[in-house]
């Protein structure tokens, strides 16, 4: 499949772009397509459920946690593809499909501010409406964040 980088997209003109963002898409609807259709033939979709495929999917996130752990490049790899699977099996089941689930949570977080602190923790960051002050989640007590708000 192919992806475009940063720097492959600034080369191109919008039309050129737009043609590969379709053959893009259409490669990742045709390999979900492939994915479900492999399902049904192995009676997965018809014999499992939304519940059952979520344990799946915790059981998979395991094994791509162990292969990081492990530095096992191709265990990463396998990993990745297999809860990407999962999710679109389970996605199916519950008449969605990945990449609009996908587009909700980005809507959801694409304007969210913050950073990533070296312990693992993200930092939330708001405006307030009353002046352009950024007050961090953390700072404040609840009652303090809820005068914010």
């Amino acid at each position: 499949m192919r992806v475009l980088t940063e720097r492959t997209r600034k080369r191109m003109d919008a039309k050129q772009l737009e043609k590969e963002e379709e053959i893009i898409m259409s490669s990742f609807q045709e390999l979900e397509l492939d994915v479900l259709r492999w399902a049904e033939a192995r009676q997965i979709i018809p014999n499992s459920s939304s519940q059952v495929q979520a344990l799946k999917l915790v059981s998979e996130v395991g094994e791509l946690c162990d292969a990081l752990i492990k530095k096992d490049r191709d265990g990463v790899i396998d990993g990745i593809g297999d809860a990407l699977v999962v999710l679109i099996i389970l996605a199916d089941m519950e008449r969605l499909d990945l990449l609009s689930c996908l587009k909700s949570a980005y809507d959801e977080i694409k304007d969210r501010r913050g950073t990533l602190q070296s312990n693992g923790v993200f930092i939330k960051e708001t405006v307030t409406m009353e002046a352009d002050v950024r007050v961090s989640l953390n700072d404040v007590s609840p009652t303090q964040w809820d005068q914010v708000r």
